[in-house]
């Protein structure tokens, strides 16, 4: 699946916005939790606990931060066979 969007905001606005994995429950609300795990220079490793009609499920992804304009998503543990994303 691919999703893409053209939004009023500036590149720079946008990256703090889904950078911002710790605040993820304050606004979208299908995420029940959220923890950054490790951080580091170019990124953080976190992991998300999600609901969704009834279904509850927990994984963990590296993000490597490319500001202001890239971040790389990559599945580290979870229920998929594959999660990643730019």
């Amino acid at each position: 699946m691919e999703r893409q969007a053209l939004v009023p905001y500036s590149p720079q606005a946008m990256f703090d916005l889904v950078s911002a994995v710790d605040r993820y429950p304050q606004f979208l609300p299908w995420c029940a939790s959220s923890r950054i795990l490790v951080q580091r220079d170019d990124g953080i490793d976190a992991s998300l606990q999600v609901r969704f009609k009834g279904i509850q499920q927990q994984f963990s992804t590296r993000n490597l931060h490319q500001a202001p304009g890239l971040i790389r998503m990559q599945l580290l543990d979870g229920p998929f066979e594959r999660l990643e994303g730019s």
